[in-house]
Formats: C-alpha cells, sequence, structure tokens
C-alpha cells in the first residue's frame, strides 16, 4: 500500500511540473523574413548591449511580448509599416554598475530575476531567440533560429 501512495504522489508531481513547460508553436500566424543581431558597445567603460531585430510579415493584429535571447529576456520595442513589423529586443550586457560598486566600495546587493542560469525557460543556441506573442488571449511562443549576426557598433 505504501509503494502504491509513492508511485501515485510521483505521477502527480510529475504531472504537475508537466504543465508548467512552454510549448513553442511550429506554425505562427505571421512570417519571420529577416533576423539579426548585433553587439553595441558604448562610450564608457564596461557600457555594452546587444540588439535583436525580427522582421516579421502580418496578416492579422497580433500582440507581441517578450523575446528571450541569450539567456536574457526583454520586453519586445515594435516598429510597423504597412504590411512588416520590426521587433526590437535591446540586451544589456554592461559591466559599468559592477565597476561602479567596486569603484564605491558598496556591497553587491543580490538581483532577484528569474533569467538565472537553470531557470532561463529555453534552451537556445547563440543565434536564437524566442518571441512570446499573444493571438486573442491566449499567449504563444515561437522560436526564430538562424539569426545573422551583423558588424559591432561602436558609439563615442
Amino acid at each position: 500500500m505504501k509503494a502504491i501512495k509513492t508511485l501515485l504522489s510521483i505521477v502527480l508531481i510529475l504531472s504537475f511540473t508537466h504543465c508548467k513547460t512552454i510549448c513553442l508553436t511550429k506554425s505562427p500566424p505571421f512570417k519571420v523574413t529577416d533576423a539579426t543581431y548585433n553587439n553595441w558597445i558604448g562610450g564608457q567603460p564596461g557600457v555594452s548591449g546587444i540588439k535583436v531585430i525580427i522582421t516579421v510579415g502580418l496578416d492579422e493584429e497580433i500582440t507581441f511580448d517578450k523575446m528571450y535571447f541569450y539567456g536574457k529576456s526583454t520586453t519586445i520595442q515594435r516598429k510597423s509599416t504597412t504590411n512588416k513589423a520590426y521587433l526590437i529586443g535591446h540586451f544589456n550586457t554592461s559591466k559599468r554598475i559592477k565597476l561602479e560598486r567596486i569603484i564605491k566600495k558598496q556591497p553587491v546587493k543580490k538581483k532577484k530575476t528569474k533569467n538565472v542560469k537553470g531557470i532561463f525557460p529555453f534552451e537556445l543556441n547563440e543565434n536564437e531567440a524566442v518571441i512570446s506573442y499573444n493571438k486573442g488571449a491566449k499567449m504563444f511562443y515561437y522560436k526564430v533560429s538562424n539569426l545573422k549576426k551583423t558588424k559591432t557598433n561602436f558609439y563615442p
């Protein structure tokens, strides 16, 4: 009887964890026509980031939410023309804040974030990103593969 209870509790635990997995859509209601990313370096030491631009052709109204790339997530900025949308994600990779804390000898406060290694919801290669979007009241996720890396931008 004890073995049956243990087995039943394991099955229940596995079923609850299965509900939390995020399923990726294979056929979204838009077409990705271009996807690029590039590093950028600011004029101050330690200031840098990555900019991802995904161009999509739209046939219907879709609300884009977040972009996941490089182990981080950010809110999507959308710029549109008549039948195209540019989904832009800015990912901060700056070390400036860490340098300022070291210089000022301030204690480093632990940052609570969901995107720590091991908790990031997707396993992505360096040239892959995931975008989340709403269609109606339902959230969907789509993986964009083969992002092309363009040259690094240096800002004064």
